[in-house]
């Protein structure tokens, strides 16, 4: 471009793009972690955002993550459902105090 003549406009892009996340906290909240419970969420075909509410659960009622995707892919949940994550995992907790699960 600079031999034609005209001047090239740098709108800061790839600076941005290759900065380190932690640098910039909007990038990345978190890191992006591949394990068990995250790759359950497309087996079950839950979305993401109920993942961290479904690790809060499962440390609090003493259940396995999975076991609460796994539930709410049963269910059917959609996005903006993510109160269910509470009541499966309640469910799940009473059901296996009884034996039932």
């Amino acid at each position: 471009m600079k031999k034609l003549g005209s001047e090239s406009r740098n709108t800061g892009h790839r600076q941005h793009r290759n900065r380190p996340a932690d640098k910039d906290p909007a990038l990345m909240r978190r890191a992006q972690v591949i394990d068990k419970a995250a790759l359950s969420l497309g087996y079950a075909g839950v979305y993401s955002s109920f993942l961290l509410h479904t690790f809060r659960s499962a440390e609090k009622f003493g259940l396995d993550p999975r076991d609460i995707l796994i539930e709410l892919g049963r269910r059917k949940v959609v996005g903006g459902q993510e109160d269910m994550v509470v009541d499966v995992a309640l469910a799940l907790s009473k059901a296996k105090a009884y034996g039932l699960w």
